[in-house]
């Protein structure tokens, strides 16, 4: 294009007339496509062969990929599936039981003796349950036989001719019969959950109430026979005999 051509050693020295038309030959004749084609031919074979490996290892990596993801999602929902089975489990054979055993507990608490726990696996959880009717029952059996003979004792006490008044360790009032409330003019409601010293004479509660811990503390038989000054206060504040 400038005129410019090759000598002998190969360099742009020579200097002419400006030949078109064997530039355009150069850059865009057959001679130079085919040398381009053939130079570019193995290098097309390399960029392909290099991309079909490629891809290839791409598609292998993916399928491991997948493959991964897969167990570990098989995984995931087998861990899943047995913690649910495993708590389910727990619930039916531990929970829901020891559910059971305290809600008897407060039933029986609340008094209900006759409360039955219905476990029948044969486990330390069914055995404990068993142990646990068994214990209720002999609970309710011997408060049927505490209630039995403190209703005997409480009509015996009705049936004496004299007024009675029982007390416990603390000094309340726990049981009276009818001749107690001819004696004293209270009702027996009035009474019963209060401290005996409601029934002596006021110089004498504070005394009394001291001799009565310390009796607890240590109880013995006292005779009161050779005292027959012992007085106890009436309802209406008078003062009438009485015996220990």
């Amino acid at each position: 294009v400038r005129g410019i051509y090759k000598n002998s050693e190969g360099l742009f020295t020579i200097e002419g007339e400006p030949d078109l038309e064997m530039a355009r030959n150069l850059l865009h004749g057959d001679t130079y496509h085919k040398a381009k084609a053939k130079i570019m031919k193995p290098i097309d074979e390399f960029f392909t062969l290099l991309e079909w490996r490629t891809t290839n290892e791409l598609n292998s990596v993916h399928q491991r990929y997948q493959a991964i993801i897969s167990i570990i999602t098989v995984l995931t929902l087998i861990t899943i599936g047995f913690a649910i089975y495993t708590f389910f489990q727990l619930k039916r054979r531990v929970i829901h039981p020891l559910s059971l055993l305290e809600a008897g507990a407060q039933t029986i608490r609340k008094g209900n003796y006759s409360y039955h726990i219905n476990i029948t696996s044969q486990d330390e959880v069914g055995s404990l349950a068993q142990a646990f009717n068994s214990m209720a029952r002999s609970v309710e059996q011997h408060t049927d036989r505490l209630k039995e003979a403190q209703e005997h004792f409480q009509q015996l006490l009705e049936a004496a001719p004299d007024g009675f008044v029982v007390v416990n360790d603390n000094g309340t009032i726990v049981l009276a019969n009818a001749q107690m409330e001819k004696l004293f003019g209270y009702t027996k409601e009035q009474i019963i959950g209060n401290q005996i010293e409601m029934l002596l004479p006021v110089y004498l509660k504070e005394k009394h109430a001291a001799l009565r811990e310390q009796y607890f503390k240590k109880p013995r038989h006292i005779s009161m026979e050779m005292k027959p000054d012992l007085s106890a206060r009436h309802a209406d504040g008078s003062l009438i005999p009485v015996e220990i």
